[in-house]
């Protein structure tokens, strides 16, 4: 991270959770929705893969969707925004 955007705070020490490291802790009723940019550099599309692939190791089967031409900044994306809008109306 420090490479692709430099600042002290990648210095300290990390405290933060891996997702990788608790899928096992995770229901297998669980539903999951994953979306990345296929140009994103910094979450790259093959770290959503590895989850979606632990995932699925562990019977929870992933909505994974791979955004062509887009980075890590999605969040108004078109695709995003109706994903979103589906499982909203899901979970009412």
């Amino acid at each position: 991270m420090n490479t692709l955007h430099p600042n002290p705070l990648w210095d300290k020490p990390v405290t933060s959770i891996s997702p990788m490291s608790v899928v096992t802790e995770i229901s297998p009723s669980t539903q999951i929705w994953m979306m990345v940019g296929d140009k994103d550099d910094t979450a790259p599309p093959e770290f959503t893969e590895s989850y979606a692939a632990a995932l699925r190791k562990h019977g929870i089967e992933p909505h994974v969707s791979i955004l062509p031409g887009e980075g890590h900044i999605i969040v108004y994306d078109t695709a995003v925004i109706e994903q979103l809008s589906v499982v909203v109306a899901q979970l009412r």
